[in-house]
């Protein structure tokens, strides 16, 4: 008897956000490492660590690196961290911001 694979969470949620929204994605699906940059507000420096890391792929399709917004966006999505409570870290500030409990 196989068992099926579990369905990735992140990828049902994206597909289902496209179904409800029905609109065109406004960010190509390819950015060139400075394009990607300025758009996700990070340096160009972090995507090539991230690329030599294994944790995003360079695509060269005709010289130049390409990155895919999507993989971007999952790897955005995967990693995203809840603030903890060390010093000058604003927990306190985030809770009262969010209405989460002490």
């Amino acid at each position: 008897m196989t068992t099926a694979a579990k369905p990735d969470p992140l990828a049902l949620i994206l597909r289902k956000l496209d179904e409800l929204t029905d609109q065109p994605r406004l960010t190509p699906r390819f950015l060139s490492i400075i394009a990607a940059a300025a758009y996700y507000s990070l340096s160009e420096k972090s995507f090539r660590r991230l690329i030599s890391s294994g944790k995003l792929t360079a695509y060269r399709p005709v010289g130049k690196v390409l990155l895919d917004t999507r993989e971007i966006d999952q790897l955005v999505l995967s990693s995203t961290q809840r603030p903890t409570g060390g010093r000058g870290s604003g927990l306190a500030k985030w809770r009262e911001e969010e209405g989460v409990g002490a």
